[in-house]
This record gives C-alpha cells, sequence and structure tokens, in this order.
C-alpha cells in the first residue's frame, strides 16, 4: 500500500503551476492538476510557434520536477483537454 502525500501532491502542483506562468499571464487553474494557458498572444508564441511550445513546457517540467504531463492545444479548452492525450514518457 502506499500512503498518499498530499502535501508533496500540492508543493508539485504549485511548482508546475510557477512554470506555466513563465509563458503566459492567462493561466487558469483547475483543480489541483489542471491548468489552461493562453499563449497565443505572447512573445513566445510569436518566436516559437504553438507546437514548439508544448515539446517546451512538457520537456521543462520532466526535467525541472521530475514528473510527466499531458499538454494539448486547441483554440478552445474543450479540444485542448482531448488533444493533451497521454504521455509517452
Amino acid at each position: 500500500m502506499v500512503l498518499p502525500r498530499f502535501d508533496r501532491y500540492l508543493r508539485f502542483s504549485r511548482m508546475a503551476r510557477e512554470i506555466y506562468a513563465d509563458y503566459s499571464d492567462l493561466v487558469e487553474t483547475f483543480g489541483l492538476d489542471e491548468v489552461w494557458c493562453a499563449v497565443t498572444g505572447t512573445q513566445k508564441f510569436r518566436e516559437r510557434g504553438l507546437e514548439s511550445l508544448e515539446n517546451e513546457i512538457h520537456e521543462r517540467v520532466k526535467f525541472e520536477l521530475g514528473i510527466t504531463v499531458s499538454v494539448g492545444a486547441s483554440w478552445n479548452k474543450i479540444f485542448a483537454k482531448l488533444g493533451s492525450g497521454p504521455t509517452l514518457d
């Protein structure tokens, strides 16, 4: 049996949100582990494009926090969620 570590869950959730905030000022949280970021108006989006940002966020969370996340992009939240799919790591 694995005991829950809610304190760690909260800590990693906060750290992940700090990473997401580096990509947009428009970050909306939904629960502890789901976040939407509006990046289309950002400089990083204009410089790198959406797919590059998806990959960068995914890799950065994996490298800095040691966890994997699903990242999806679309023109609205529902399609972004559907597009996130499972991670392959």
